[in-house]
């Protein structure tokens, strides 16, 4: 009897290893409660470490509450962020999952060329909660940073005018335009050229346990996927005509 509940508790031990939980923030198409398959970091990351034998439990809840629960160790990963040095000291970066260019974005009646962000000054600027642009952007003289708790605030602040720019993949500002808030089109110009390339991961917790073990697993699961073209296929069908 002794060896059969030892036998079951080791299963259920590993079971709960296999089992990963990962934390994102409402940031279509990337990432989203509505979207088909939770959007389009959500299947890259599910089908990549599906490939490797996990079993992927992903939670769509506020970005800096996600932050704090990955830091934290009570989620295994962070879905959508960025390369940030200090995140290095509670987090491990694997491979790049995505890549997109990030642009400021404006009022349609102003016409903007970045050229630094110096130049933009004076200017009061949204950004989410927990951007990785606010500390760099905060160190810029003559710019008033604003933080909001959802994308769709930093749109509906840009175009009624309350600040003069925000910042956002071009993706994301698309699919915003189009799909989550239309009436906002013709109200609103991105800014070009794009200012960066914004290389986005997956980050894991070292909070918990085997985060090296998972990292390297989702490493396979993502080379494997780019190699037999189901990562194309999965961008293709989010990204139709996006860039």
């Amino acid at each position: 009897m002794k060896l059969v509940i030892a036998i079951l508790l080791h299963c259920v031990s590993l079971c709960a290893a296999d089992t990963l939980t990962i934390v994102a923030c409402e940031w279509p198409p990337f990432t989203g409660s509505k979207l088909e398959k939770l959007g389009l970091l959500s299947e890259l990351a599910v089908t990549a470490l599906e490939k490797s034998g996990y079993t992927v439990k992903l939670q769509i809840i506020p970005w800096a509450r996600a932050v704090k629960l990955t830091e934290n160790g009570r989620a295994d990963a962070l879905l959508g962020a960025s390369y940030l040095k200090e995140r290095e000291k509670w987090a491990i970066y694997p491979e790049i999952i995505y890549t997109s260019n990030s642009h400021f974005f404006t009022q349609s009646d102003r016409l903007v060329k970045f050229t630094s962000f110096k130049a933009l000054a004076p200017a009061t600027i949204s950004l989410l909660n927990g951007s990785n642009f606010i500390q760099e952007l905060s160190l810029i003289p003559g710019l008033q940073l604003e933080n909001v708790n959802s994308v769709d605030l930093n749109f509906k602040k840009v175009a009624y005018k309350r600040v003069d720019y925000s910042i956002e993949a071009l993706p994301v500002i698309n699919y915003t335009l189009s799909k989550e808030l239309p009436e906002l089109k013709h109200k609103i110009a991105v800014v070009n050229p794009s200012f960066a390339k914004d290389n986005l991961y997956l980050i894991f917790s070292r909070g918990t346990v085997n985060s090296a073990r998972k990292v390297a697993a989702f490493n396979k699961g993502l080379k494997e996927i780019k190699k037999d073209g189901t990562y194309q296929k999965i961008v293709d069908r989010h990204l139709p005509e996006l860039p």
